[in-house]
């Protein structure tokens, strides 16, 4: 029987089970199967069209901001001659305020032909360099192109590049950087990332004069709700004694200006009762000191989200509270909260003092109790999925912290598939992984099989050869064991089309799916007479040095594992 046959049989079995699937080379991935990714044949030639520039997809605009004049007029002169730009500083100190604002600016909004791109909070380099390809080109069908064609497409692109977030280290963001010749970033970070000749900008506090119009500012809104000494210009003394303490943080002010407001009372009350020994622990613990339980309760779910956060209707089937918004509402007025799209997350200074004294394991295990179910009851439906990727990813990484490796083996398996169509595969192989490790905890050979069939056929997609052998072959010889036919099958299906990668095919034509077949032999060919000649000079010397080659070591064999 013909290998397009068997493929197609395969497809046909599997077709019930399959969500989506990618055009890769001369192969399709069909995606969603129990059994896992198959490589099916692909005899199309597939369209690739650009999108009509400039695209903008930027954050929400900043009205009203307090100062940063300087940064403002340095950022901007150096964006203007295309140079990357990195605001950084600490927490809450307003990185992505500026960084909003800067990206409304008049002078910037058509200074790169290509447009300006929002890249925050995405993943791995990679999958950053994957969304941006995907916001400005067309395929069809859905292709996946290689990291070095994805490069390419890109790189003569012209685009303003917005990253507000510490996701990537040092060397990845400037791989990232690299990558992307004739674009311009502009970063906000809290530490700094950038050197050479790319531009830093540290984030200070705001000076005296900012921060007397910033606090008068947050005491007069909504002054008709709350008529009261609160609503009359502040003593200019007990300001400036709050500024030195705060060292002009901004978003801090915000809290005690709003708490002020909120709860009635004068700012030297607010004063007297902080520690200037433990400023921050005093100051949130005064803030949170007033609220009421919803409320409370909305923080806490909240602290234990860290920096990612939540919808409304999660809040409102986690926390209890039927209604949450009023309660949001309500914080998003003390500077408390943020929101980010459609999701509220803690205000960013608050989120490291709050983690340390919090315990989040019983508001995890509620995340986990809701977002479980829920993301096995979209089995066919990624896009939903993906709208989740960050809150899912979170609650997988502490399902492992507490050893809770069936529930993360259950949430990997619902995301991974969605994952994968998206072409985000980064984050695809980091899930992957960690469902490996929660099989290897519990013992389960099954999931075990799957999980190395899915990485290896990753892994044979993005051409890292004796990766994908080392794992499909050891899927083969568990599914075997197990007597997983279908599953044996699949995977040797898969392997096969690696051999086609390196061997010839029976006509005598070479694949030319990955790579060549006679390079690849070369290389190998090269490496052994290497290494003999490197291994007789180094018994050579040993032979001169000592007057006789030590006698060889024999090789510890380890057992294979079960």
């Amino acid at each position: 029987m013909s290998q397009p046959t068997l493929s197609n049989q395969l497809e046909t079995s599997l077709q019930s089970e399959t969500i989506g699937q990618l055009a890769i080379g001369n192969a399709t991935l069909s995606l969603g199967s129990a059994h896992g990714a198959l490589l099916g044949d692909f005899d199309q030639i597939p369209v690739i069209e650009s999108k009509l520039v400039p695209i903008v997809q930027i954050p929400r605009a900043f009205s009203g901001l307090i100062g940063r004049q300087t940064e403002i007029e340095s950022a901007v002169v150096a964006l203007q001659a295309k140079q990357t730009v990195e605001i950084y500083g600490q927490a809450g100190i307003g990185k992505s305020v500026l960084l909003r604002y800067l990206a409304h600016h008049p002078k910037l909004t058509s200074s790169h032909p290509d447009g300006i791109f929002d890249l925050s909070s995405i993943g791995s380099a990679g999958d950053r360099l994957q969304t941006l390809f995907d916001a400005f080109y067309l395929s069809c069908p859905l292709i996946k192109l290689s990291s070095s064609d994805v490069q390419q497409a890109l790189q003569e692109r012209q685009v303003l590049i917005l990253l507000d977030d510490d996701g990537l280290t040092a060397s990845e963001l400037q791989q990232l950087i690299a990558a992307l010749p004739n674009s311009t970033f502009l970063i906000a970070s809290r530490d700094r990332r950038c050197w050479k000749d790319q531009r830093s900008i540290r984030l200070d506090g705001l000076s005296l004069l900012d921060s007397v119009t910033l606090i008068g500012q947050e005491l007069r809104r909504f002054a008709s709700q709350n008529v009261g000494e609160t609503s009359l210009p502040p003593q200019a003394k007990t300001i400036e004694v709050l500024w030195r303490l705060l060292q002009g943080h901004p978003q801090r002010l915000l809290q005690v200006a709003a708490l002020a407001r909120e709860d009635k009372i004068s700012l030297e009350t607010v004063l007297s009762q902080l520690q200037a020994d433990d400023l921050e622990s005093s100051l949130t613990r005064l803030i949170l000191a007033s609220l009421p339980k919803p409320q409370r309760w909305i923080m806490a779910v909240l602290v234990a989200m860290g920096r990612v956060g939540l919808l409304p209707e999660q809040i409102a089937v986690i926390t209890g509270p039927p209604n949450p918004l009023p309660s949001l509402q309500a914080l998003m007025h003390r500077h408390l909260l943020q929101i980010e799209g459609h999701h509220y997350c803690l205000a960013s200074s608050l989120v490291d003092v709050l983690q340390k004294a919090s315990n989040s394991a019983p508001w995890m295990e509620k995340v986990l109790t809701h977002l479980l179910p829920w993301a096995q009851s979209h089995p066919r439906s990624p896009d939903i999925l993906l709208s989740e990727r960050a809150t899912l990813v979170h609650t997988i990484q502490w399902a492992i912290s507490q050893g809770r490796w069936t529930e993360t083996l259950q949430l990997v398996r619902s995301l991974e598939s969605a994952l994968a169509l998206s072409k985000q595969w980064g984050t695809w192989q980091r899930v992957l992984n960690w469902g490996l490790q929660a099989a290897w905890a519990l013992e389960d050979s099954a999931s075990e099989a799957w999980g190395l069939h899915q990485l290896g056929t990753l892994a044979l997609c993005q051409e890292e050869v004796t990766t994908a052998y080392d794992a499909l072959t050891a899927a083969i010889s568990l599914r075997s064991l197990l007597d997983d036919e279908m599953g044996e099958s699949v995977t040797r299906h898969n392997l096969n089309r690696l051999k086609e990668i390196t061997l010839p095919t029976q006509d005598g034509t070479q694949s030319k799916w990955v790579a060549n077949p006679l390079e690849v032999y070369l290389t190998l060919a090269l490496i052994s007479f290497l290494v003999f000649v490197l291994s007789g000079l180094i018994g050579l010397a040993i032979t001169n040095r000592f007057g006789q080659p030590a006698p060889p070591v024999q090789p510890k064999v380890t057992p294979a594992r079960k």
